[in-house]
């Protein structure tokens, strides 16, 4: 997933994702970033779970 948009001062800010979906739930990877300053980078660790659908076709998910 990627997704941006501005800042409290108007900097540019970008979100990448990347989910990858297992039988035990899912790992997640990615990288806030803001333009001019840094970025932060961020994964899964520890347990992650997947939750029953309450609409069809929408997963949803956790992590503790």
């Amino acid at each position: 997933m990627e997704c941006s948009g501005t800042g409290a001062k108007g900097e540019a800010v970008t979100f990448e994702s990347e989910v990858v979906l297992d039988s035990d739930g899912f790992d997640e990877v990615g990288t806030f970033t803001y333009a001019g300053r840094d970025s932060v980078k961020f994964e899964t660790i520890g347990k992650r779970y997947m939750a029953a659908r309450a609409v069809e076709g929408i997963n949803h998910g956790f992590v503790i």
